[in-house]
This record gives structure tokens, sequence and C-alpha cells, in this order.
């Protein structure tokens, strides 16, 4: 996915945006930039919609331990 210019971005939608210093998961409101925290983000600059999440939510497995090898002496 490649960045794109803010003037071509999503409206109503949860999207990245980045200003040229951070990003934010953000959504376009009537004409400015909010994020999930209602916080206004100044002049955002370049968008890109979110990834898709992982559809594959298995629990991490345990390590299994190996049988130590018996020495005799």
């Amino acid at each position: 996915m490649d960045w794109k210019p803010i003037s071509t971005a999503p409206s109503n939608v949860r999207i990245l945006v980045s200003n040229g210093h951070r990003v934010f998961i953000a959504r376009c409101g009537a004409i400015r930039w909010y994020d999930d925290a209602d916080q206004l983000i100044q002049r955002p600059e370049l968008w890109m919609p979110l990834p898709e999440a992982p559809s594959d939510l298995r629990p991490a497995t345990k390590p299994t331990r190996r049988a130590r090898a018996s020495s005799s002496i």
C-alpha cells in the first residue's frame, strides 16, 4: 500500500493519516480530521487504508520440551 494525497481520502471511514511527523488512525468529520479519541489532527497530508485484521487468530503455541539425552559415565 502506498500513501495517497489527503484530498483523495474517503470520508466517514477509519483510515491511516499522516501529517508528516506522526501517523494516526483517523476519520474525517464534516471538514476536519479526528483520531479515535476525538482529538483534532492538524494538517494531515497523506492517507492509506487500514490493513486488514488477521484472519487466523489461533493462540500462540507453547514451545515443546526436548528430551534430554542421557549421559552414561
